[in-house]
């Protein structure tokens, strides 16, 4: 007889992450039959991250607990360490926390087509890809967006409650480096580099064990 098949608790997770679903959707979803799915989603329901709301005699609707965290890489090149640290936090508060890496044309700009999420973390690295922030603030005004790094404002910083914690580097799955800022700042002003502007004078910062990862190879 074939093993039997087995699937990870953040798979479900995963497709319930911005919006309610029924059994048999997550089922299609997660490709699996929905008898398996059922009993997946009462074990995530016990362990107190799914609630279920049986709204028929046979259609029961999943959501997740806590709120449902976006966070939105506009255009970097490595692993967002900023929404790293964002996703540590959030996670603690038992928030559902969700990436979307996008990769933005000139000009294109952010929408959603499902279900809006509580609040919205947007880091973006380069000048060029502003506008679609803008756009995204114009067109979402109920959402609470939170718009972080270089490419936006040069002066924002993460509170200290979250840039003291370790990255999630679950957010970042094919990264086999630890990441993070062991000095801040610089002693040079040359005219090209923008981090004199942002982090000011050069200093020490965090010690490379609060953010070094065993699963890193470098």
């Amino acid at each position: 007889m074939p093993a039997k098949r087995k699937f990870e608790l953040s798979k479900f997770l995963e497709v319930l992450s911005l919006r309610s679903i029924s059994t048999g959707t997550v089922a299609r979803k997660v490709k699996c039959h929905i008898s398996t799915a059922l009993r997946y989603l009462r074990e995530l329901k016990k362990a107190k991250q799914v609630i279920e709301q049986r709204i028929s005699n046979t259609i029961n609707l999943w959501k997740l607990t806590g709120k449902r965290i976006l966070l939105i890489d506009i255009d970097s090149k490595i692993p967002n360490l900023a929404l790293m640290k964002i996703s540590s936090f959030h996670k603690a508060k038992g928030d559902n926390v969700t990436l979307k890496k996008l990769n933005l044309k000139r000009g294109e700009q952010i929408k959603f087509d499902f279900t809006l999420p509580d609040q919205i973390y947007a880091s973006i690295v380069f000048k060029a890809n502003k506008n679609a922030l803008d756009y995204l603030v114009s067109e979402y005004p109920d959402i609470a967006i939170d718009i972080d790094s270089s490419g936006y404002d040069l002066k924002k910083e993460l509170p200290p409650e979250i840039e003291a914690l370790k990255p999630d580097y679950s957010l970042y799955p094919d990264n086999d480096t630890s990441v993070g800022f062991s000095s801040r700042g610089c002693f040079r002003k040359c005219n090209f580099c923008i981090v004199d502007q942002k982090e000011g004078a050069f200093r020490r910062t965090q010690h490379p064990e609060l953010w070094y990862t065993l699963h890193s190879k470098k």
